[in-house]
């Protein structure tokens, strides 16, 4: 399955990006690259890295890991786990964890498929669906199996 080519706009300086169905894009800021279905971005100069589909993002240096295609996202240092294909989120350190990938929706993503969803503007990222970015990174790819 292709993902679909999606645009995400900015809330801080109003720019549109586009991000292409293969997974290579290019924002304002941020570079995208797409190998063997896998994501790599890069936002703040803290690197990220991804193998074998999964996806790792880092904001604020916080870090973040994932692994046989879960993912794990990091907001202000509060951490967030998720396993085995499910999504995990965090708002203001408050903390949100969806055990199924098809739950709650949080900052204005469409919660179908293994999503890393950050709500202050750090980066999005989603594997099938279309995501509304909040300044930082819009990230589309097929993964692969």
């Amino acid at each position: 399955m292709r993902a679909r080519t999606g645009w995400a706009r900015t809330h801080t300086r109003d720019e549109m990006c586009e991000c292409a169905g293969d997974g290579v894009g290019e924002h304002a800021r941020e570079g995208f690259a797409n190998a063997q279905g896998t994501v790599f971005a890069d936002t703040q100069g803290t690197g990220m890295a991804s193998a074998q589909g999964m996806v790792i993002a880092d904001a604020q240096g916080t870090g973040m890991t994932s692994a046989r295609g879960t993912a794990i996202a990091d907001a202000q240092g509060t951490g967030m786990a998720s396993a085995r294909g499910t999504a995990s989120a965090d708002a203001q350190g408050m903390g949100m964890a969806n055990a199924n990938a098809h739950g709650p929706r949080v900052a204005n993503a469409i919660t179908r498929g293994p999503e890393i969803v950050n709500v202050q503007g750090m980066g999005t990222a989603n594997t099938s669906a279309f995501v509304n970015a909040a300044d930082s990174v819009c990230a589309f790819f097929t993964p692969s199996s």
